[in-house]
């Protein structure tokens, strides 16, 4: 008898062939070295692909109809739907701030601060307060008005290029968005390198492992230079992690020592062994002269001084509190110290290579004297009060 279901098993077989993404698919503006999106890596990379779902750098950018991802069968990096996931929209002109006229959430992790970009893919500014600032509710204005181009494609999306380099790909339908890339987010290939070759043909051989402090750095900088944390308003600006360590006694450490790569948290990425504890690793002789002091007692931790808030992201939470723990990690104790390098209208423009004490100290001790913390500096008893 024969068999009339296999040749059109064998033709159904072959349209799903030709429909389904080869290993090597391409990333959203075409390129062919870049996978089809993190989900590809999620086959085999199981945990880690879990564990980046929880990430900042997951939800840099969402999106609920950004066309080029239809030219594709993966989700382009997508793992946001704004619509859908309880961010708040400017009420004062719904005719502008709707989600039919909303191409990309920037920020859509729910911390710090979030932005809209409109389909045109500039950045949504008509009337202001159009930043709203996750830590207090508030909105605020950012470039109001303007006319601000997407320019965040660099750290927020992987594979960037720009329109130098034949970034070009979604010029026409997208004037606002400067360059292309081919994920949204910081995915898997951000880090780790294009990924077609391996996902074909999985080997050590063909993929990225690169645990140094400059791969972080390529987008944890702001300016040109590596070695200046650029400054504005009286604190570090944010994105500044790279060149701060770099000034820092721990320049010589890379992230990964105290940040697992693919794990986030409530903001930023988890310190691997909880909140002080990584630092007593290294610093036993500290750790013991702090033991048992009054500031150990009271629960103050390695880095609420060393670490000081004196990086802002979205909003200023005191005089010399931003919303960021910074990494210069050392502390000068000097009353005449200033942080800060300034213009010649005193207006700070990069960072020193130490925090000062209104940054270490006084963001809890608002009416300190700095001259009688600067003698327990130069007693070196900031690790022992209480104790004698």
């Amino acid at each position: 008898m024969k068999n009339t279901r296999l040749p059109k098993l064998f033709g159904l077989l072959a349209v799903l062939f030709l429909l389904a993404p080869a290993a090597g698919a391409t990333g959203l503006n075409g390129n062919g070295a870049y996978t089809d999106g993190p989900q590809v890596c999620g086959k085999c990379h199981q945990d880690a692909f879990g564990d980046w779902l929880s990430h900042g750098h997951s939800r840099k950018l969402a999106t609920q109809s950004f066309e080029p991802m239809a030219a594709t069968l993966g989700d382009g990096g997508a793992t946001v739907d704004p619509r859908f996931s309880g961010f708040p929209l400017p009420r004062h002109t719904p005719e502008v701030y709707n989600w039919d006229n909303v191409l990309f959430v920037i920020g859509a992790s729910k911390r710090w601060k979030t932005r809209f970009v409109g389909l045109d893919g500039y950045i949504l500014t008509e009337n202001g307060k159009n930043q709203y600032n996750w830590e207090n509710g508030e909105w605020v204005d950012y470039d109001a008005d303007e006319i601000v181009p997407f320019t965040c494609g660099p750290c927020h999306t992987t594979g960037y290029r720009a329109p130098d380099d034949g970034g070009d790909a979604f010029a026409v339908r997208y004037p606002g968005i400067v360059g292309d890339f081919a994920h949204l987010n910081v995915t898997c290939e951000a880090c780790h390198g294009p990924g077609a070759a391996h996902a074909a043909a999985p080997s050590a051989q063909n993929i990225t492992v690169d645990g140094s402090a400059a791969l972080c750095g390529t987008c944890h900088t702001r300016g040109d230079d590596d070695k200046v944390a650029l400054a504005s308003g009286g604190f570090i600006r944010h994105h500044e992690q790279y060149p701060e360590l770099l000034n820092s006694p721990h320049n010589w450490l890379a992230c990964n020592a105290c940040h697992d790569s693919h794990v986030g948290r409530t903001r930023g990425l988890r310190v691997r062994s909880g909140a002080s504890e990584i630092c007593v690793n290294c610093h036993t002789v500290q750790a013991q002269d702090y033991k048992g002091s009054s500031m150990q007692k009271a629960g103050v931790m390695c880095q609420d001084c060393h670490m000081g808030k004196a990086t802002k992201s979205a909003r200023q939470n005191g005089p010399y509190e931003g919303d960021v723990w910074t990494h210069l990690f050392r502390i000068n104790p000097s009353a005449s110290y200033d942080m800060f390098d300034r213009d010649q209208n005193g207006n700070a423009i990069s960072a020193r290579k130490s925090l000062s004490l209104e940054y270490a100290c006084f963001r809890c001790h608002a009416d300190a004297d700095k001259e009688e913390y600067a003698a327990i500096g130069r007693a070196r008893e900031y690790h022992t009060l209480g104790k004698k």
